[in-house]
């Protein structure tokens, strides 16, 4: 009886409290407000913007896309006033009558806030540079550019960005993407887009952080962005055809085409691109081509060259086209294919010190021919206001066919051993890879929840064949101090190499709205990537006429599976002056190894991991804004760094997997400072990042002094020998600032750069702990003329100093290196067109006998055709001084490495040029 009228006093309460806050809900009600908030000049969305109802007093904060939502409960209030309020724009007061129910107030435009300075209105619309929340947009519509300058030229005279021959940098990163008027533009290719239109054609240029469609959704992102480019284009291009080609040649059989064609609109844009010459230019990013030529990106902390010339002699030929479209008011497509075919010849030659006096020297010859196709479609279709599906497909296909030729020189032991070896290998790599993305946003009710889901499959596959034959002789020191010989190999093998590369990702998100201005975010991701590899090879001995039979077929049949699941919770919060993520994380992960073939090379692991997310920015006032970011990632590693098994293609250097490998860690930050100084134009900007490596991959190093055994194979002494191992302490510490203001007085603009960076790199040398510590010191200027059609250059110089030492090499590799760069397009008299690029490299090592010093002048004289001067006709002559080289020298965790590789020499061309 007891507990049963307890049970009926619970209900009784539980009914009594209902009724009650169902009577106090009647006399209340709700509205919903939302809307976007926009910048008048060019449309784009305004992040981080205030909006607050004035009487009630509720405020939010708009998104990364300049979206709000307002949620407000009310009684007896039913005309109220929305503030609106954003640093650097006009303050908005909207009168508004609370209903209940949603208000969609669509699209709220701002206008830039206008100033007074000593008596006079000044708008900030006239500045170089603009700020718009976390965006930085540069005003270029009114820079004085020649007539055949190109976006990429155009870029040349912003603050912050630091054009190179191969890529583009901004405030101490690389930029990855780049859009046209907000939609993406020629994928991954930021050299092809913007050398694809006309710099007289662009009205302004943003850059920003790109977060992704889903950070950019839900507001979190935790500091995983990517630097990019939105190029705005001017109204009246809208529409037109705009075009620029040129085609040349010379009498020595040297050859140029090139010409990009583009129309633009509001709901369409069209470009296509093409190029061939062997004249080693290039209107694209050719890094694919360039890791294919055997220029190999190791892990470099220092190069003596600011950024060099193409390498080696290369017939070069590509195409483009991007293509942008809206279908009716839901659905936007962008389709971007690309298409290159290089054949190539390259001659090096390069010495590589390592500690104890221990050098290897190679001459190398290559010829290859490389094909690369990529296909990227993206779909967005927006089902109504609270979904949105989006499909990205990727196809990449690559065929590359290459012969080359080694001789190599090296001692293991500068007392004992010197091996002599020369190798010959052709080889065929056919690959075919596919990324398919499909991402679901979806806005839950009227309070601000969201949910997001993410899909990603990665499917790859790779087949290579290769023919490859060595001869090696081994000497060994007399006590005379002479060399004898002890050994000569002969080695020929065919291998034929198959491997599939797959990954699939899930990745889910849940943002509930907690108190008036912050989120808790919920993630989940599980990502499982599977790898199957087939290697069969054939040796045949032939220092003893050996031929190979099925017992000395070596055959590998490896696979890895890596399950990783990852839980993340995390706190949002969108102030009027600060906005911040922060988060931790939980991922477990589980990964196998192993041979189908040996089963005894099998190898499991799991591992726990917590990491941490923090990123924000915080906007000071008007002018200045902080970002930060701190985060940790893991590293597992690859299956050839683990299994117990040795690569045995070159017998005088061996590659060895470790099974005691264990999952490493790494921790980034990042903290950035921003600041225009005055209307002007002076700007500021200062960064600092920094990575630290914990328990990471690194190399470990020997050249053996005696007949070793490695997981079942015998290594003759001098052999050298390299097997991955854990190591702690890897840190990477960048400092920089930048500085840009007008020279008024010579219609110009002068941008300075200040950069430290600081390298300790673990490593293992011949059973020694080794930590290679590098200093390197960078100043840079430019000046970039803002002048008129007429006078158009650019002026660049650099200076930078490296100091290197490691714990078990007393001897200094410091060098010193210096770089003036001079562009310059001028039309003195009516028709006359003369162009002038110079480029002085100086460098200074702690060897004298490395010293080199290098003019690279060219001229190109002309005149304009045509009645509207369209047209130009010019005579190019490359290289005047005939000076040209490639000498590099560059700092590995083991040793030093000086590299000289054939460039293009003086040449003379007669090249036509035309304009829509």
């Amino acid at each position: 009886m007891a507990r049963r009228s307890e049970k009926v006093i619970l209900s009784f309460l539980i009914a009594l409290i209902s009724t009650v806050g169902q009577l106090v809900a009647q006399d209340r009600k709700s509205c919903l407000i939302s809307g976007k908030i926009l910048d008048k000049s060019d449309g784009a969305a305004l992040p981080g913007g205030y909006i607050r109802l004035k009487k009630i007093g509720i405020a939010t904060v708009s998104d990364l896309s300049g979206n709000f939502v307002l949620n407000a409960d009310f009684e007896n209030v039913f005309l109220d006033t929305l503030q609106i309020r954003f640093v650097g724009y006009q303050s908005l007061d909207i009168p508004i009558s609370l209903i209940v129910g949603e208000t969609q107030l669509g699209n709220i435009i701002l206008f830039p806030e206008i100033r007074a300075l000593d008596g006079v209105t000044v708008e900030a619309t006239k500045s170089i540079v603009r700020k718009k929340g976390d965006t930085l947009s540069f005003q270029t519509s009114t820079l004085q550019v020649n007539d055949e300058a190109k976006g990429l030229d155009l870029l040349k005279k912003l603050p912050l960005i630091k054009v190179g021959k191969n890529k583009v940098e901004a405030e101490g990163e690389q930029v990855k993407k780049v859009y046209l008027n907000g939609k993406p533009f020629y994928d991954d290719d930021p050299k092809a887009a913007l050398n694809a239109l006309p710099a007289d054609a662009i009205q302004s240029v943003e850059l920003f952080d790109d977060y992704g469609e889903v950070a950019t959704f839900t507001g979190y992102a935790g500091g995983n962005s990517s630097k990019a480019i939105n190029i705005i284009t001017k109204p009246d291009v809208s529409g037109q055809w705009l075009g620029q080609y040129r085609i040349g040649a010379g009498p020595d059989g040297h050859y140029i085409f090139e010409g990009n064609t583009s129309r633009i609109s509001d709901r369409r844009s069209l470009t296509i691109t093409a190029e061939r010459n062997n004249l080693n230019e290039s209107q694209t990013d050719i890094a694919d081509f360039r890791s294919l030529q055997q220029v190999i990106e190791e892990k470099v902390a220092g190069s003596s060259s600011p950024e060099s010339e193409m390498a080696g002699d290369n017939d070069i030929r590509t195409f483009g086209l991007n293509y942008n479209t809206l279908i009716g008011r839901k659905t936007e497509v962008s389709i971007n294919y690309t298409s290159g075919n290089i054949d190539s010849e390259l001659k090096r030659e390069s010495l590589r010190n390592y500690a104890d006096s221990v050098f290897f020297g190679t001459k190398d010859t290559l010829g290859s021919e490389t094909n690369i196709h990529k296909l990227k479609l993206k779909v967005t279709h927006n089902l109504n206001p609270e979904n949105r599906l989006i499909l990205a497909q990727r196809f990449t296909f690559r065929n590359v066919e290459s012969e080359s030729s080694e001789r190599s020189e090296g001692n293991g032991n500068s007392e004992a051993f010197t091996n002599l070896s020369n190798t010959s290998l052709s080889s065929s790599n056919n690959s075919l890879k596919s990324n398919t993305t499909l991402i679901w946003l979806r806005k839950i009710g009227d309070d601000g929840k969201s949910f997001t889901a993410l899909a990603n499959m990665r499917l790859g596959a790779d087949n290579q064949e290769r023919d490859f034959e060595i001869n090696t002789t081994r000497l060994s020191a007399t006590p005379e101090g002479g060399l004898k010989q002890i050994s000569e190999e002969k080695l020929r093998q065919i291998d034929d190499l198959g491997m599939s590369d797959n990954q699939a990702t899930i990745r889910l998100s849940y943002k509930l709205p907690v108190g008036m201005l912050s989120n808790l975010n919920f993630v989940y991701k599980y990502d499982y990537s599977w790898r199957d590899a087939l290697q069969e090879s054939f040796p045949e001995d032939l220092s003893v006429g050996f031929s190979s039979t099925p017992d000395l077929d070596i055959s590998a049949d490896s696979y890895s599976r890596i399950h990783t699941n990852r839980g993340e919770i995390g706190v949002s919060r969108f102030g009027l002056h600060l906005l911040y993520n922060i988060g931790l994380a939980y991922e477990h992960t589980a990964y196998s190894f192993g041979d189908v073939i040996d089963p005894e090379l099998n190898y499991k692991k799991k591992y726990g991991k917590v990491l941490p997310t923090l990123f924000g920015k915080y906007f000071i006032d008007l002018d200045r804004n902080l970002t930060f970011f701190f985060r940790g990632n893991t590293t597992v590693p690859t299956p050839e760094q683990v299994l117990p098994a040795a690569d045995r293609s070159d017998p005088t250097n061996i590659y060895a997997g470790n099974p005691e490998l264990e999952l490493g860690t790494q921790y980034l930050g990042m903290l950035r400072y921003n600041q225009i100084l005055d209307e002007g134009g002076r700007f500021l900007s200062a960064f600092t990042f920094f990575k630290y490596g914990y328990n990471f991959t690194g190399l470990r190093t020997d050249f053996l002094t005696e007949k070793t055994m490695i997981h079942g194979v015998e290594l003759k002494a001098g052999t050298q020998l390299t097997t991955p191992v854990n190591l702690d302490g890897s840190i990477n510490l960048k400092v920089g600032t930048d500085y840009s203001f007008a020279l008024q007085g010579l219609k110009s603009r002068l941008n300075t750069g200040l950069r430290y960076e600081y390298s300790r790199m673990p490593t293992v040398f011949n059973g020694d702990s080794l930590n290679t510590h590098l200093n390197t010191m960078s100043l840079s200027f430019g000046i970039a003329s803002d002048i008129s059609k007429r006078i158009d250059f650019n002026i660049s110089a650099y200076t930078g100093y490296n100091l290197t030492n490691n714990s078990l090499n007393d001897n200094s590799n410091d060098f010193f290196s210096q770089q003036l760069v001079f562009e310059g397009h001028f039309r003195p008299w009516n028709r006359l067109v003369l162009d002038l690029d110079y480029t002085w490299n100086q460098y200074f090592y702690s060897d004298p006998h490395l010293d080199t010093e290098v003019h690279l002048l060219s001229l190109s004289i002309g005149s304009t055709l045509f009645k509207n001067r369209k047209g130009t006709l010019k005579i190019r002559v490359y290289d005047v001084l005939d000076q040209n080289n490639l000498i590099d020298y560059k700092i590995h965790e083991t040793h030093t490495e000086t590299s000289e590789t054939n460039a293009m020499t003086r040449n003379v061309t007669l090249v036509f040029g035309y304009k829509l």
